[in-house]
């Protein structure tokens, strides 16, 4: 009795929010650009004030779609933990797109342009600023982040996903970056978000 009503007082971590993604007939254009009559179908999720993520599914791949304030261009670095092994990987797109595999010693260097079974339209590149020390490549902004996933890849069964979205410096320089789920760590799966198909 004693040992039940102190685990009643003890607190409850919050549990990782779900993510459902909506059933759709029609596959995505990954052009980029996410026009609001192709993703009309799909579910939104505000990840803060000013970023909205948009999912949907057919029966081959998983699409996620990232809406952004448009004063910066936005990468993605997408954690996943799928149904089928378990494994952690990092799908990263920016202006290169690449994936990595978490192992016994952490996170290893990425390899580039080897996105097996998933994809993710790169930043496009606008030019060149500056001069000498200076000079800093510069990309498109305002563009949405697209990214299509094969499911028989990582499993037809639900996902864990933790979605970090940059793309803007702060005055020192450094790049701001947005986590969802709020406090999740790229080590831990459990507190990431459960992504789940709808099956109709």
């Amino acid at each position: 009795m004693i040992a039940t009503l102190l685990l009643a007082l003890l607190p409850i971590a919050d549990a990782a929010p779900a993510l459902e993604s909506r059933l759709v007939a029609t596959p995505v254009l990954l052009d980029g650009l996410c026009p609001d009559d192709e993703w009309a179908a799909a579910s939104r999720t505000e990840l803060d004030a000013t970023h909205t993520l948009l999912l949907m599914h057919d029966a081959t791949f998983a699409y996620a779609c990232i809406l952004g304030p448009g004063d910066a261009p936005l990468t993605l670095d997408l954690y996943l933990q799928g149904s089928a092994t378990g494994q952690l990987y990092n799908l990263h797109a920016s202006a290169q797109v690449g994936e990595r595999l978490r192992g016994a010693r952490g996170w290893p260097p990425y390899e580039w342009w080897n996105h097996r079974g998933w994809y993710s339209p790169a930043v496009p590149f606008t030019g060149v600023t500056g001069e000498g020390a200076e000079r800093r490549p510069q990309f498109a902004n305002g563009r949405p982040r697209e990214l299509q996933v094969r499911r028989a890849r990582f499993g037809d069964g639900s996902w864990r996903a933790m979605f970090s979205v940059g793309g803007k410096r702060a005055a020192d320089g450094s790049w701001q970056v947005l986590v969802y789920p709020a406090g999740a760590r790229d080590d831990d799966p459990a507190g990431w978000a459960q992504w789940c198909f709808a099956t109709r």
